[in-house]
Order: structure tokens, then C-alpha cells, then sequence
């Protein structure tokens, strides 16, 4: 796929490739604008490498997720999360909505590691464990490469982190969809029922390389376990470490081997240098390196609602 190509999806609609927004390691992200829609509106196109069959699969994978959600939820946008509009096979890409303002990553980079207000912070940590608790709890899907980069905001939503008026909270406007969720390659389906994870087979389809971002992944994941709704709480606890402390939990710049060292022999500070009003016994909970020791994205949002309406709303200066 290249700019300036027109291209049709599996729905007969055709896309004009624009621009490259960003690459990873697994896709090229370009904004493509839809030609047989009212509007001709804009959409993100996310094309896969092949990487001799991982393409595919990832392909595979995330079109199931986001179908699935999108199907219970009677074709509506499945709060906080993006939605899925179009695919192609044949191009190796799916269409998505377009979410103009960017993701977290780049408001951290704007504020810089831990220069979040903890208001704003707390507002992201609940928002974000409200959208993992809903997917768990109601549908059993983890999400297994939680990052800043994979949260999505509208520009309303980032000029509010920027420090911009928006004529509304950030709660506010992360609830009107301002906040969401994308990439689900590596996502898993656990039968709520049974209490299991999907079948060894559906794992063996996938071929063998690092699950998930080092940076988020939890002492369970770099071992070569695989991760599960405790891993997707751990990995929130490293985003909130990063909004509200300087120079977050682990060094972004250290080599691979070395920051998996870090991870393995993570040790919560006994004192945080900075008042966090309490929020850091939050924080430890989520990040025990003893997947049986942490606290579930379903408590973290109920602890952050608590947090807000009995601490925050007294303490002006946090706000």
C-alpha cells in the first residue's frame, strides 16, 4: 500500500491512501479518505506486514475482536473502544474510525513522564480500567499490549491534556468517546463460564515471538507465560507511574536485556517523591509482582471514583 493509491475493501467501498501517520513494528498507519460515503469522510487505514504469516493472523484477530464488539453492542461504538468500519484481505488492512487527536504517548511526550496533574491522571486511570473491567467482565476479552500509544484521543481530549479549556472535563469528554482503545493483535477471549482462556490451538496459529510492548509487559509475560487480565492491570499501573513520577517506573531507554531485568526485580518505592494524596497505594496494588497480589481493573475503578469524589474534590491544589 501507498500514498496516493485507491484501493477497495472487502465492503466494495473505496479508499484514497493520504498520508503515513506512524509505523510499528507490525503495520503502517496512513489516513485514507472513504470515496462512497456521505462526506467522503477520513479513516485510518492500518496496513500489516507479513512477517511471513504474523500479518494474518494479527489481521485475523483484531477484525474478530472488534467485529464482536461491535455486534453485541448492535452495531453501536462499544464504549471505549475504537471501531472497526471496513477490512481488506487482500490488502492486508483494516479501516478504522479516525481519532484526531493523537494518543497518550504523545500528550506524555508533550507534558513530559510524570507531568500529569493527578486529577487528569486519575480521570485517564479510571476511564481506561472502566474500559478493561467492561471488556473482561461482560465479554472475557484481555487486551495484552495496553500502552499509551495504543489510546486513542479526540482533539478535544488532547487539547485538554495540553492544558486547553474544551467547554467540558476531561471526564466529560473522554465519556462522550474522546478516549479509546485500539489494537487488539494480541487480544484473547476468556470463557467467562469456565474461567479459561481460549484453546492451545488458537494460541499455536500465532507464530512464536515476544507477546506484547517490553516497557508494559508484566514479570509474568517476560518469562514466556502468557498474559491474562492481571498482565493488562500491571500494564496500567506502568501508564499511571508515567503521568504522575518523574521519570516513570522503568527507563524507556535502557537495552532490551536490561529493562527486562528491571521488570523481573520491580520493587515498589517505599516513598514516591511527590504527593500523590494517596493515589500511590493505588499504584502498588496494581503493580505486586504476584499476579495473585493485584488488585482488578474493576477495583481500580471503583478506588479512582472514591479517589476523586472524596479526595479531590477537597484539594483544589491537585486539580
Amino acid at each position: 500500500m501507498e500514498i496516493g493509491e485507491t484501493y477497495t475493501a472487502q465492503s466494495g467501498r473505496k479508499y484514497h491512501v493520504l498520508e503515513r501517520i506512524a509505523t510499528t513494528d507490525g503495520a503502517k498507519i496512513f489516513t485514507a479518505r472513504s470515496l462512497n460515503e456521505r462526506g467522503r469522510p477520513i479513516r485510518v487505514v492500518k496496513n500489516f506486514r507479513r512477517h511471513g504469516g504474523l500479518g494474518e493472523f494479527k489481521l485475523e484477530r483484531e477484525r474478530e475482536i472488534l467485529t464482536y464488539l461491535n455486534q453485541i453492542n448492535s452495531g453501536e461504538d462499544y464504549p471505549g473502544v475504537i471501531k472497526l468500519l471496513d477490512y481488506s484481505e487482500e490488502e492486508l488492512s483494516l479501516i478504522l474510525e479516525y481519532a484526531r487527536g493523537g494518543d497518550l504517548d504523545d500528550s506524555i511526550d508533550y507534558r513530559g513522564v510524570g507531568g500529569f496533574d493527578l486529577a487528569k491522571a486519575v480521570t485517564i486511570i479510571k476511564q481506561l480500567s472502566g474500559t478493561l473491567s467492561r471488556m473482561f467482565r461482560n465479554e472475557g476479552i484481555v487486551h495484552r499490549d495496553l500502552k499509551p500509544g495504543n489510546v486513542l484521543l479526540s482533539e478535544s481530549v488532547s487539547r485538554n491534556l495540553r492544558g486547553e479549556e474544551q467547554g467540558g472535563s476531561l471526564e466529560e469528554l473522554a465519556q462522550a468517546g474522546g478516549m479509546k482503545l485500539c489494537d487488539f493483535s494480541l487480544a484473547l477471549k476468556c470463557d467467562r463460564d469456565t474461567g479459561k482462556y481460549e484453546s492451545e490451538v488458537h494460541e499455536r496459529k500465532r507464530p512464536s515471538c515476544f507477546i506484547g510492548t517490553p516497557l508494559y509487559c508484566s514479570p509474568k509475560i517476560i518469562r514466556g507465560e502468557r498474559g491474562d487480565e492481571r498482565s493488562d492491570v500491571w500494564a496500567l499501573g506502568v501508564i499511571a507511574y508515567e503521568l504522575l513520577v518523574k521519570g516513570g517506573a522503568f527507563n524507556r531507554n535502557l537495552p532490551l536485556e536490561k529493562l527486562l531485568g528491571e521488570i523481573n526485580n520491580f520493587q515498589f518505592p517505599k516513598k514516591i517523591k511527590r504527593d500523590l494524596c494517596g493515589f500511590e497505594r493505588v499504584m502498588y496494588a496494581m503493580m505486586q509482582k504476584n499476579p495473585e497480589d493485584r488488585i482488578t481493573a474493576e477495583e481500580i475503578h471503583y478506588l479512582a471514583s472514591e479517589f476523586e469524589r472524596r479526595v479531590l474534590e477537597f484539594s483544589p491544589k491537585t486539580l
